[in-house]
């Protein structure tokens, strides 16, 4: 279910409270940058509004309540706003946090998941400004997402060696050494007023085809370690049991059936979610700090027994004043990021005569028009049959309005930076990319591997098994041949044989030599050559049931 999300003003001001201290100071070398050494003077905060509420108990006269309150966040990859109309962005949660921090007898700040990539500015710094950042605002637990691994083991474990805040990982293990990857826990065990608090951390086992965790990283099933890991927590003396997830919704009922599981704070989905699987509430906050977590647990200290879940949410709206000492951190990181990049971020590059659509939805579940221009200029570029670009390598999650395109928004929607490679395949093959394409959209609603295409027209049944989903292909006018070969124009990302397009890996890169060329680079260009107006033709088609 999703859930309703009211926004409210900041609230009282009371004497200052404390956070609970989760925290594992961690050295960051002697490397720092200026705005780094600047980070570590400060102190921020963070709140939020609209009610969801699980009573689990009844509360006697006589008991003493202990309250702990959670702030949560998860899928945050960028420091600014998120949204073309300002709002969001993490010098606003610094604002909001401190007024939760003041009201609240004890405060534990989370992130459930994904901040190291993508983003336009971990084209550059690869996730260091993300780290620096979530230090300064005090967070205290994060959990592994997928998109932690992008850049490889080697630069996660740096990115872990930086936090001051403690990493959760109880399914993903080191091959080397049989323990949680990079110095991870698998679990925090804290007393609190008389009260055992236990939290544990797990992440989805798509990382494995979504992200780059590489040979010595083993990702074992979160629903069964998550069953044992909260035996051995309650064994321990946990009273309380809080999951800090990065799984897909399904999965997270699935951990809730699986275990007796108090509440679970979730990421991985992009959107504002409130849902339940038994007595268990299940909380999503959104993306890229839309919105804010305040959780409130109160429970008998003299028997453990949750008495009350309240979840408040509050849409981080440019109405919130942001903290200024964040947004001169974030500044500093900014103008060194056109310094590297040798641009002007905001500088008007192009036009568009129509809105282009980077919108989730859209780019990993249908046809997109800015998916089309993606997959038109890469065959165009390469002077291919066919091109395919997988829609969760279309990122920003925004429909940029019709007029000036700038250098931010092509950055922003292909921060990964891939180089575009032309293979040949045989019919056969594109086939089964085609399905790859469409194999999990039915299921999930979204898909990271959905297939946006250029020179290539086809029909799903989404009713039909995977596998066996394309009723029919055009490659140019003629029907796609199995036997025949085609040049493809894709990312080296998926030539590698990632997100399940394991069809296209192994073959050689035709594109001639000294002529390679980065997505995003080529994008730039066509889009000051060319006022561009995208629209969607039909390529795509889905006919359930026919």
């Amino acid at each position: 279910m999703t859930a309703r999300d009211t926004s409210s003003s900041l609230g009282r001001s009371s004497p200052a409270r404390r956070t609970v201290g989760y925290s594992e100071t961690r050295g960051s070398g002697n490397q720092f940058t200026l705005a780094r050494l600047v980070i570590l003077l400060l102190l921020l905060g963070v709140l939020f509004s609209g009610t969801f509420s699980v009573r689990p108990a009844a509360q006697t006269s006589a008991d003493r309540i202990v309250r702990l309150t959670f702030l949560q966040l998860n899928d945050v990859y960028q420091m600014l706003p998120s949204d073309l109309d300002g709002s969001g962005g993490l010098a606003r949660i610094a604002t909001l946090k401190k007024q939760i921090l003041s009201e609240s007898d004890n405060l534990i700040f989370v992130l459930a998941g994904d901040t190291v990539s993508p983003s336009l500015e971990s084209i550059v710094f690869k996730g260091q400004q993300m780290i620096d950042l979530w230090n300064i605002l005090g967070l205290n637990i994060a959990v592994y997402g997928n998109h932690e691994f992008d850049f490889r083991a080697d630069v996660l474990r740096q990115r872990v060696k930086e936090s001051n805040f403690t990493w959760l990982a109880a399914n993903v293990i080191d091959k080397r050494t049989g323990s949680p990857f990079a110095g991870a826990q698998r679990y925090i065990i804290k007393e609190i007023e008389g009260v055992k608090f236990g939290i544990f951390g797990v992440l989805t086992l798509e990382t494995l085809h979504t992200s780059q965790p590489g040979p010595d990283i083993e990702i074992q099933d979160p629903i069964s370690v998550g069953q044992t890991i909260v035996q051995q927590m309650r064994a321990q003396g946990a009273q309380v049991i809080i999951g800090l997830t990065h799984l897909s919704v399904d999965d997270d009922k699935k951990l809730a059936k699986a275990a007796p599981i108090n509440l679970i704070l979730g990421g991985h989905e992009h959107e504002l979610i409130q849902t339940q699987s038994g007595d268990t509430p299940i909380y999503k906050m959104g993306s890229d700090a839309r919105n804010l977590g305040r959780i409130e647990l109160r429970v008998s200290a003299s028997t453990g027994a949750v008495q009350s879940i309240d979840c408040k949410v509050i849409r981080v709206t440019k109405d919130v004043p942001e903290d200024t000492r964040t947004r001169a951190i974030i500044d500093e990181y900014e103008k060194q990021l056109e310094a590297r990049l040798g641009v002007s971020l905001d500088e008007k590059i192009g036009e568009s005569q129509v809105d282009l659509d980077a919108q989730q939805t859209s780019v990993r579940a249908k046809e997109s028009n800015l998916g089309n221009l993606i997959a038109d200029t890469f065959r165009e570029w390469t002077n291919s049959d066919v091109a395919l670009v997988n829609g969760g390598g279309i990122r920003s999650d925004r429909l940029y309005p019709a007029g000036p395109v700038t250098n931010r928004h092509v950055y922003s929607i292909l921060p990964f930076k891939n180089k575009i490679v032309l293979i040949q395949v045989t019919g056969a093959e594109l086939r089964q990319a085609l399905e790859r394409g469409v194999s999990r959209v039915v299921e999930e609603g979204e898909d990271g591997g959905f297939a946006q295409v250029s020179g290539v027209r086809f029909v799903y049944d989404g009713k039909r098994a995977p596998g066996s989903r394309i009723v029919s292909a055009t490659v140019g006018k003629n029907k796609l041949d199995n036997k025949k070969s085609y040049k493809l124009a894709t990312v080296s990302y998926l030539a590698d044989g990632n997100e399940g397009y394991t069809m296209l890996k192994g073959k050689p890169d035709l594109t001639a030599s000294g002529m390679s060329k980065f997505d995003v680079d080529l994008m730039l260009e066509k889009i000051k050559k060319t006022r561009v107006s995208p629209q969607t033709d039909g390529r795509i088609t889905r006919r359930d049931g026919n």
